[in-house]
């Protein structure tokens, strides 16, 4: 097995904020895949560190603007009277529903 650079001390730690019970192999083991998966970690931390670089030196060469477009109000697809039609109970234009917090009927 690869030799790790976390300790099996660290790897235990981990293991019991986890609340995982490990022996002392299944620590070493435990050790190494926290390592490799660190290194993954931080081949996507460059990755992202590298992709962040490259954007901003395009945003540095663009004149930024910003786009807008005229609010339009648009017709509801289907009426209130429609939408109330099966409402088992209303009052007005309101729905009347049971009240769940306690307190009065009404």
């Amino acid at each position: 097995m690869a030799k790790s650079s976390i300790s099996t001390h660290e790897a235990a730690r981990v293991a019991s904020l986890a609340k995982l019970a490990l022996e002392k192999d299944d620590l070493e083991k435990y050790a190494c895949q926290l390592d490799e998966i660190l290194g993954y970690v931080g081949k996507v931390n460059g990755l992202v560190q590298d992709t962040q670089k490259g954007a901003n030196s395009k945003l540095a060469t663009r004149e930024l603007k910003n786009i807008w477009r005229a609010d339009a109000v648009c017709p509801p697809p289907v009426s209130i009277e429609d939408l109330l039609a099966d409402v088992p109970e209303l009052e007005g234009t309101h729905i009347k529903v049971p009240a769940i917090l306690g307190g009065d009927d009404e």
